[in-house]
């Protein structure tokens, strides 16, 4: 019963991997999970939010594929709705979003893609809460964070994803907490050899508040894949906050994992997180992250080891004026393909201007590089100017 409640309440949760496929800023956004939260405290009804958007964009290398002379523009048309109920206990978010991207010079290569998603939390007892989520989505693999974030840049093909979520919080004394989540990923490529792939990962983590602004931790985590054998996880977490403006996190151990076909025995590998948030100035933030992780290789096939680093900078500048920016290195290596390597490399940078409530003009820019061993690297950049609409009601 409790299954099939979060079947159908989790739909869709990584709409901003939608949107970020045409570069199209919407303004304003939808209310996030604290913003609902927020609502219900303070006794306020559910709310319908909207938004259109055209964008027009150039593409040194709209195909990603190292060709000369593939440049093209093209034309990005979004719609987004969004729906969101404050309950005393908690919130339920639904949203949904579609564009078609034109290419001026070759109308067979238009697209539709999309996005759906959907969200729900709730506070059992004062002490038990839960969330639960679930996304669909379908982008171009270059706009795919799944896989940019970990430096993973494939030619451009069409690529869904799936992924449901649950998670459960139960605090167990005032500075001590239990979190347990499970999660599922299915990533796939629409008319390509990429290789497809689903996952499904457990995780149990104790949190303890050792001092003021102090937490340490450990975590444990099991992981099934179609491409790729079992991956476990034992970490150690550490982390501080300090004011309102810091937080650094750190975690650390020891990652153990079969190969795709292995029926026994474990490779040890190491297995850690470090990454740092701060808020500074006025509307300013920042912050930074590094990982090295063990996990399928979705498009590859088999167990990829990755080195991960990602930062991020936003700003807002008056009333008016917001500035984004944020880049992404990953390395990856294959145990299955000896002396294999896989880099890539992507820096995106945006600025919004609000000419009014509810209209704003945006201009983008974005770079990905990609580097593989025996192949020729890859470098394509896009640029867009867009004009926004939108707003919402009760």
């Amino acid at each position: 019963m409790k299954l099939s409640w979060i079947l159908a309440v989790a739909f869709c949760a990584l709409t901003s991997m939608a949107w970020a496929q045409t570069g199209v800023p919407v303004s304003p956004a939808e209310p996030g999970a604290e913003e609902v939260q927020k609502r219900a405290e303070r006794g306020l009804p559910s709310t319908w939010t909207y938004s259109l958007a055209v964008g027009e964009s150039y593409e040194s290398d709209a195909s990603f594929s190292g060709a000369a002379g593939n440049g093209a523009w093209s034309r990005g048309l979004l719609g987004r709705l969004g729906k969101s109920w404050a309950l005393r206990r908690g919130a339920v978010e639904l949203g949904g979003d579609a564009t078609h991207n034109a290419y001026h010079s070759n109308a067979a290569s238009s697209r539709v893609t999309y996005g759906l998603n959907a969200g729900a939390s709730y506070a059992l007892t004062r002490r038990w809460s839960s969330r639960f989520g679930a996304s669909v989505n379908q982008m171009y693999s270059q706009d795919a964070q799944l896989l940019t974030g970990s430096g993973v840049i494939f030619p451009r093909v069409l690529t869904r994803t799936q992924g449901t979520f649950a998670g459960f919080n139960y605090l167990l004394t005032p500075r001590s907490q239990l979190d347990v989540n499970v999660s599922t990923t299915r990533v796939g490529f629409v008319d390509s050899d990429l290789v497809p792939g689903t996952s499904l990962v457990t995780r149990a983590a104790f949190t303890r508040q050792v001092s003021r602004g102090q937490y340490l931790g450990v975590s444990v985590g099991h992981s099934i894949s179609t491409i790729t054998g079992d991956i476990e996880g034992l970490l150690g977490t550490w982390r501080m906050t300090a004011g309102q403006g810091l937080s650094i996190h750190a975690a650390g151990g020891v990652r153990p994992y079969k190969l795709n076909g292995e029926a026994t025995g474990y490779s040890i590998a190491p297995g850690g997180s470090a990454g740092i948030s701060v808020a500074f100035g006025r509307g300013q933030s920042a912050g930074f992250t590094y990982e090295y992780a063990v996990e399928q290789a979705y498009g590859v096939g088999g167990t990829h080891m990755a080195n991960r680093f990602n930062g991020n900078y936003s700003a807002k500048i008056g009333r008016r004026l917001s500035l984004d920016g944020s880049g992404s290195y990953g390395r990856n290596t294959y145990p299955e393909r000896v002396g294999y390597v896989l880099d890539g490399r992507t820096i995106m940078t945006a600025a919004q201007y609000l000419l009014g409530k509810q209209m704003s003009v945006g201009v983008s820019y974005g770079i990905w590089v990609r580097t593989a061993t025996a192949e020729p690297s890859t470098t394509t950049y896009r640029a867009m100017v867009s004009l926004a609409y939108g707003g919402g009601w009760r």
